[in-house]
C-alpha cells in the first residue's frame, strides 16, 4: 500500500477520515497540522497558530508538510492529512504535484453540511467575523489551490466517516488498494 494525502478545506473530515485510513491500513497518520503545532511546542494546534503567530504557524507547518511529501515520494507509507491552508505555498503544491498517480485526493464539503461538522463558532482563527462567509470565501480560495495538484475528489456530504473512507480506497488505482 502506498501513501494517501488528503486535504480538504475545514469541515470536510480530512483529519478524521485520515484517523480511519490509517486505522484500516494499519498506516501511520500524518497531520501537518498538528505536526506543525508539536513543533513550535504546541499540543493545540489554535493555540499554536495563535500564540505563536500565523507567520511562524505556517512557516512551520510548510517545512513539515514538505518533509512528509518527500516522504511519500521515496515510498513511505502513511496517511498525510494536509492543513487546509497549506497548499497555498508554492514549494508545497510543487512537491504535491510531483506526487505519484493518484496524487492528492481533496474530500469536499458543502457549507450546509460543514457548518454543524464545525459549529462554525469554535475557536478558528481563521473564522473570525462572519464565519459563514468566511468559509464561503476560504472555500472558494482553497479550491482554486488544490485543483492543480488533486487527482481524486470525494465528496463528504451525507456520509459518515467509514464511507468517505471507503469511498477514497475505492478511487484509488488497483494495485494501491490494501
Amino acid at each position: 500500500m502506498r501513501s494517501i494525502v488528503l486535504v480538504g478545506v475545514p469541515g470536510s473530515g480530512t483529519t478524521t477520515v485520515g484517523r480511519e485510513l490509517a486505522a484500516v491500513l494499519d498506516l501511520e497518520l500524518r497531520d501537518t497540522e498538528r505536526l506543525a503545532a508539536a513543533a513550535l511546542g504546541y499540543d493545540d494546534v489554535s493555540n499554536a497558530f495563535v500564540v505563536a503567530g500565523e507567520e511562524a504557524f505556517h512557516g512551520a507547518e510548510e517545512a513539515v508538510a514538505l518533509d512528509e511529501l518527500e516522504a511519500v515520494v521515496r515510498g513511505e507509507a502513511r496517511v498525510v492529512v494536509l492543513g487546509s491552508g497549506v497548499l497555498a505555498s508554492q514549494p508545497v503544491r510543487e512537491a504535491a504535484g510531483a506526487l505519484p498517480a493518484p496524487g492528492v485526493v481533496e474530500l469536499t464539503v458543502t457549507l450546509a453540511h460543514a457548518a454543524p461538522r464545525l459549529g462554525l463558532s469554535l475557536a478558528r482563527p481563521v473564522f473570525l467575523g462572519n464565519p459563514r462567509a468566511q468559509w464561503s470565501r476560504l472555500a472558494e480560495e482553497r479550491h482554486a489551490q488544490y485543483e492543480p495538484v488533486v487527482g481524486v475528489v470525494i465528496d463528504t456530504d451525507d456520509a459518515t466517516v467509514s464511507e468517505v473512507a471507503q469511498r477514497v480506497l475505492a478511487a484509488l488505482p488497483e494495485g494501491d488498494q490494501a
